[in-house]
């Protein structure tokens, strides 16, 4: 298993820029010492009172089964594999964060009922993947800082949400290994997904597979976009493992699975939100150079807006300082082309440019004229409108720097 890439370029990137965006090393130190996040303890106690640990003696068959896979990935951390009586199909693991704890592996009954012997196995090399490369640490990281999700900057969120999808193709990697049958893991995933056996509605797997490239071809285009769940949609999660078998049988699979996670980085979207990226990119960068200096704090402006738009909003801004197109022509484009679409964006439109021009705390009259002119000329709004705009906004979000009162 060590000569296959079982990981992910852009997972590795994420995770790393994710990790030291929150402080992860020092943040994890001070929740360790603080002993306030201890989830696998109360999963431990959950489960030891409600749910059945897996015995040699009581259970051999799911014993070998999951003991055998664990062996097979070669995982030398302790794990305690647990069943719980529960419907729904569904496996989970956490990782223990002390020395001599073991890591715990939860198995639903309704996903035992409903999975023969291979594709179990494909289930528990999914979840000891999670395991080997630490996923549920990286969770609880994201969720000690932000336990609320709706208070996580929105570029943060897409960005976590994305590495999420992605630790889960990885973790169907790590299964398919255990599994080493492409159609029991397909099956596996049809089983998670419907409640329904193969072999009860007499579904040919090839059939399956061949199907699932017509649905990829919904997420391919232009209204399918990704929904940034925690997984990725399973004709994403399909194609990835198929492609992740050729691989093993030694085909290249690069530029496909660079498509394919292509797919995964698109953004919800409505017909005008591309013009909208476009708009707060260039409109942006004239207001912030009306003084010729950009200055942190209207960079941070300009990102923040454009991270409703784009998953990677800081390389789409330096796409625009790096053209050699007319950027007020672009603006002029783009500004006409949302007064067509949705003329209701005006209001938005005026606060954005109005934020720029204090949110340095300078309020400097280039860049009020330049709101002026462009509230006027394109977006169709009076002075007085404007000036009123202005206001409010000076009242409500206005503070002058430190330096300039002492």
């Amino acid at each position: 298993m060590k000569a296959l890439k079982i990981k992910l370029p852009l997972e590795t990137e994420l995770r790393e820029k994710i990790f030291d965006a929150l402080q992860g090393e020092t943040i994890m130190a001070i929740m360790e010492m603080a002993n306030i996040y201890n989830v696998p303890d109360v999963v431990h106690n959950i489960l030891e009172g409600q749910s059945f640990r897996v015995d040699k003696k009581l259970m051999s068959r799911y014993y070998d089964i999951f003991y055998g896979v664990k062996e097979l990935l070669a995982y030398d951390g302790d794990i305690d594999f647990y069943i719980t009586s529960d419907t729904s199909i569904n496996a989970w693991s956490y990782k223990g964060h002390r020395e001599g704890e073991p890591d715990v592996i939860n198995v639903n009954s309704g996903l035992l009922q409903l999975m023969n012997d291979d594709e179990l196995r494909f289930v528990i090399g999914h979840e000891i993947g999670h395991l080997i490369n630490g996923d549920s640490e990286m969770k609880h990281l994201v969720d000690f800082v932000f336990p609320e999700e709706a208070a996580m900057p929105l570029a943060l969120r897409y960005k976590v949400q994305l590495w999420s999808q992605l630790a889960e193709l990885e973790a169907d990697r790590y299964g398919f290994v255990a599994c080493q049958n492409l159609d029991q893991c397909v099956s596996a995933f049809f089983k998670m997904t419907t409640g329904l056996n193969l072999e009860q509605i007499n579904m040919d797997i090839q059939t399956l597979i061949e199907s699932n490239k017509e649905r990829l071809k919904f997420f391919k285009g232009d209204t399918g976009y990704n929904s940034f769940e925690d997984h990725p949609v399973n004709p994403i999660r399909i194609e990835a493992i198929n492609l992740f078998a050729s691989y093993v049988q030694g085909k290249n699979i690069g530029k496909k699975m660079n498509e394919l996670i292509k797919l995964l980085t698109k953004m919800p979207s409505t017909p005008v939100d591309y013009y909208l990226a476009r708009f707060v990119a260039s409109a942006g960068l004239i207001i912030a150079n009306a003084d010729n200096l950009v200055t942190e704090e209207e960079y941070n402006v300009i990102i923040g807006e454009l991270s409703a738009f784009q998953l990677f909003p800081r390389e789409y801004l330096q796409s625009f300082v790096d053209s050699n197109e007319d950027l007020f022509k672009e603006f002029e484009e783009t500004t006409k082309k949302i007064m067509e679409l949705d003329a209701s964006r005006r209001p938005a439109l005026l606060e954005f440019l109005i934020t720029l021009a204090i949110v340095d705390r300078k309020i400097k009259k280039a860049e009020v004229e330049l709101v002026f002119n462009i509230g006027v000329a394109y977006l169709h709004f009076t002075e007085v409108e404007i000036a009123q705009a202005f206001a409010l906004k000076v009242q409500t979000e206005f503070t002058p720097k430190m330096q300039d009162i002492v």
